[in-house]
């Protein structure tokens, strides 16, 4: 089972979806699903069985979706089954909500700080981001005291390390060599 496989389907729900307007209603649907399974173990279970066939885990899920979720994710559970797709289900989301970022133009980052970040800073970060990169910014926060002072961003995949440590393990590799 393989990263792309969840790429291909996650991308086929997304053009749907985006084919009939409903990109977030169904990212809703996804993670409230995906909820649900992490909270009822016997759900999770069933869901995940190699045991049971196709057609009985989409006789009970139709029956306890019925009428909660849109006729786009009940078929999109209906292949998920058919084609054993269960054990990818999770990185579908991951990709789904790519592809959602994506159209939406928003961008994840994360900061980490030694102290908590007020109000005030976390608006002037996100100002920063949203000025520099032209896109809605989710920003996620952390505290770490080992980073001593200043701080570490991640957007997407890049990392900016202005930590008081990062600049102190510098200085001493500096020191060293000379």
């Amino acid at each position: 089972m393989s990263i792309q496989a969840a790429k291909r389907y996650a991308k086929a729900l997304f053009e749907l979806a985006d084919d009939h307007d409903t990109v977030e209603k169904l990212q809703t649907e996804l993670h409230g699903f995906k909820e649900l399974l992490d909270d009822e173990e016997s759900l999770r279970l069933i869901f995940y069985s190699l045991d049971i066939q196709a057609h009985e885990k989409q006789r009970l899920f139709d029956e306890l979706l019925k009428n909660k979720t849109s006729s786009i994710f009940i078929n999109f559970l209906k292949v998920v089954f058919q084609k054993h797709r269960e054990a990818l289900f999770v990185q579908m989301i991951k990709e789904y909500d790519a592809l959602v970022d994506k159209k939406l133009n928003r961008v994840h980052a994360k900061i980490i700080s030694a102290i908590p970040l007020d109000e005030t800073m976390r608006a002037d970060v996100v100002a920063a981001l949203t000025h520099s990169l032209k896109a809605t910014i989710l920003l996620d926060t952390a505290v770490d005291k080992n980073i001593l002072g200043g701080f570490q961003l991640q957007v997407e995949d890049e990392v900016l390390d202005a930590s008081l440590r990062r600049k102190l393990v510098e200085m001493k590799s500096l020191l060293r060599r000379s």
